[in-house]
């Protein structure tokens, strides 16, 4: 035990005090290695969501600083009246259009550290999915049409999650949303929820290993030149596994055979109190 070399446990058998001592030794040894392996795993955790801190600060600075050197060169610009800067109401225009995305990036940003630090006020109530999922479904008929995408969706019987509806609501709008987004024009894109998962598969495209692998990562896009204009904030997806993780669910990306499916298990009570 000073050693805490755990391994191997007093091979002492007898019916006396000493019997009884080593019996109880062995049970303390048994408790000391779980509190050990126990500590070691938080400690590991802990470790590896500090460098996730670490890492989701330098992509912030990398993603703002981007944004500022545009509205910082347009200004100097249009203060110097060089070039074309000399017509400011056509330049005033691009620079507030830049400013309203970081704005947007910024309130991605808070709404992620509130997610992280569990600071957000959070209601769960009983939702049934069927009901729940139709709405959804009915909010994006219009997106999906105009790219000829036909949604299709089954609940099994009687399924309750007990959930933040407003959160969830936000992270499967986000998925379908993607799904409508990154569908080449008359795929379809169908959804499944049981009592254990939720999975979401859009078809007619693949994505490469390395993709998937970092699909959920802050600020990561598929599009391959991180263009805002089409690929987003890169923020979207790193939400959704919040919010799923805060709900007890574990998420995945993969390809299918005819495409690419979101996966949502759930693998524990929910963190939401």
């Amino acid at each position: 035990m000073k050693n805490l070399a755990m391994e191997q446990p007093l091979g002492i058998n007898r019916q006396d005090e000493i019997g009884e001592l080593a019996v109880n030794l062995n049970e303390m040894t048994d408790n000391l290695s779980r509190t050990l392996q126990q500590l070691q795993e938080e400690m590991e955790k802990e470790r590896k969501q500090e460098k996730q801190r670490q890492e989701l600060f330098t992509a912030i600075s990398h993603e703002l600083k981007t944004p500022l050197t545009i509205i910082k060169g347009q200004l100097q610009g249009m203060i110097d009246q060089v070039g074309t800067y000399k017509d400011r109401d056509a330049y005033l225009v691009g620079t507030l259009a830049t400013t309203a995305k970081m704005e947007e990036m910024i309130q991605q940003l808070l709404f992620v550290s509130q997610l992280e630090k569990a600071e957000m006020t959070f209601t769960t109530t009983p939702v049934k999915m069927d009901a729940w999922l139709a709405e959804i479904v009915k909010n994006h008929e219009e997106l999906a049409s105009s790219k000829d995408i036909f949604i299709t969706y089954y609940v099994a019987d009687d399924v309750v999650f007990d959930i933040d509806r407003n959160l969830f609501t936000h992270a499967l709008n986000n998925i379908l949303t993607n799904a409508i987004f990154y569908s080449p024009n008359g795929e379809m894109i169908d959804i499944q929820i049981d009592e254990n998962s939720i999975r979401v598969e859009n078809t007619g495209v693949h994505l490469e290993e390395e993709e998937l692998e970092k699909i959920f990562l802050p600020f990561y896009r598929l599009d391959k030149s991180r263009n805002r204009h089409t690929g987003g904030s890169g923020l979207g997806l790193y939400i959704v596994a919040s919010i799923m993780r805060l709900h007890g669910f574990d998420c995945l990306m993969r390809n299918s055979e005819d495409g690419v499916v979101f996966e949502a298990s759930y693998i524990a009570t929910t963190a939401i109190k």
